[in-house]
């Protein structure tokens, strides 16, 4: 006990440190979060890596991720002239996330941890800015023959899709940057849980990024047939169709967690 107790001191000063260094990360954070430019879903993440790292597991040395966690806190100190700040708190959140896993978990270097802590930070309104234009794009191109499967000449024109004259939109809301946020907390919170290696944890990251697209072209195909009033949908059909997608995949996303975990345990 004096020894765990003794470790758990001598460990203080450094996270202390590091979190006394990333200052201007916690001030941007809590700007972004009350200025109601993102849903603050970041807030769950962290919690959750929080608790994750309370949970612990095998017990470590913070001496073992000292120095990964400098270099990320190094570029995190170089960045400030040339990134933005959501890249220089990506660089300062992995420095402090090393220091945690190592001193927690036992290595200094845990993808599922890691993950939390950048889907803890204010992602949703970059990804939809530098992601959602082309991921609209491909939905369309990939829905466009789903839809043909089912008697209808659709084109595709940009991000709509042209039928009987009219133009029907895939705005951003139907990009599924939100959807993918949920998946992949779903996947990183799983893969800790379920104690994933990194070659695991890749693997299942993959998949969810494949059933996550996949999904949202379903969608799409779906709600052509109620936003072209071929078929007459109720109000809440838009939103119904999202929420079943989205509980299909991540039962999928489960399945493969589980799996894996299953793998390595018959090994």
């Amino acid at each position: 006990m004096n020894a765990g107790l003794s470790r758990d001191v001598g460990a203080c000063p450094y996270i202390i440190i590091q979190l006394l260094s990333l200052w201007p990360v916690w001030r941007w954070f809590l700007a972004r979060i009350g200025d109601g430019s993102d849903e603050p879903w970041g807030v769950v993440a962290l919690v959750t890596a929080c608790l994750l790292l309370a949970r612990g597991g095998k017990q470590g040395d913070i001496q073992s991720g000292l120095s990964l966690s400098m270099f990320f806190t190094l570029l995190y100190c170089i960045s400030f002239n040339f990134l933005p700040a959501l890249g220089r708190a990506a660089l300062g959140v992995l420095g402090l996330a090393t220091l945690l896993c190592s001193f927690r978990l036992g290595r200094k270097f845990d993808l599922p941890l890691w993950g939390l802590f950048i889907l803890s930070l204010p992602l949703l309104p970059t990804l939809q800015f530098y992601l959602g234009y082309p991921l609209r794009v491909l939905t369309a191109i990939f829905a466009v023959p789903l839809i043909e499967c089912s008697g209808f000449d659709v084109v595709r024109e940009g991000t709509c899709l042209r039928w009987a004259g009219e133009l029907l939109l895939i705005d951003a809301p139907c990009s599924g940057i939100k959807m993918m946020w949920g998946i992949m907390y779903l996947n990183y919170t799983l893969s800790a849980l379920y104690s994933l290696t990194l070659a695991q944890t890749l693997i299942t990251q993959l998949c969810s990024w494949v059933l996550i697209f996949g999904g949202n072209v379903v969608r799409t195909a779906i709600l052509f047939f109620s936003e072209s009033r071929i078929i007459s949908a109720p109000h809440w059909f838009h939103q119904g169709v999202g929420l079943l997608i989205f509980c299909v995949i991540g039962m999928a996303v489960v399945c493969v967690v589980r799996r894996c975990h299953g793998r390595a345990c018959a090994h």
